[in-house]
């Protein structure tokens, strides 16, 4: 009986270790560069093996087995649709500028990453103080994001301590104040 009950439990938590896994969850990760013109955004998304076949099915919407140049830019533009950038309260523009995209094989496989590229202008003044607000939304895989600011050396001669707080995917840059 106490072996029984030994191997029970021992099966229970080695299938809930296993299951939680660090290798078994997709990354996705928003890493925001901030400069007094420009905001850089760079969104990667890397996929894992037990869920690359998912992640491939996004893309491949054709089924043809090949990531082309019009699903790699479609995909783009719906995690960029379902990304906030805004400067003190006014929504900035998000384009896409470039998407870096790895092979069919490679992306269900789970290997590689997909990178999104953005740059947003924006003004920020040295004489009043600017909030930038950022979040990522899009869900099609995770509704979870990493999210990362750096602040550019010229942003750090308008403010050098700019304040930040963090938000479930996104985050709050106080500069200047």
């Amino acid at each position: 009986m106490i072996r029984t009950t030994a191997a029970f439990f021992a099966a229970v938590l080695t299938s809930a270790a296993a299951q939680s896994h660090p290798h078994d969850r997709l990354q996705q990760q928003a890493f925001i560069e901030i400069h007094p013109h420009a905001v850089n955004l760079r969104l990667l998304i890397v996929p894992t093996a037990t869920i690359g076949s998912r992640l491939v099915e996004l893309v491949d919407t054709n089924g043809d087995e090949r990531l082309s140049s019009s699903e790699s830019l479609e995909f783009a533009t719906e995690v960029l649709r379902n990304t906030n950038l805004s400067v003190d309260g006014q929504t900035a523009a998000i384009s896409h500028s470039r998407i870096s995209m790895p092979l069919y094989s490679t992306l269900h496989a789970g290997q590689g990453q997909i990178l999104v590229q953005a740059e947003v202008a924006v003004e920020l003044s040295s004489e009043r103080g600017n909030v930038i607000d950022f979040d990522v939304q899009y869900d099609g895989m995770s509704p979870n994001w990493q999210v990362q600011p750096f602040y550019a050396l010229s942003l750090l001669a308008i403010d050098p301590e700019p304040e930040m707080s963090r938000t479930h995917n996104g985050v709050s840059v106080a500069v200047g104040h």
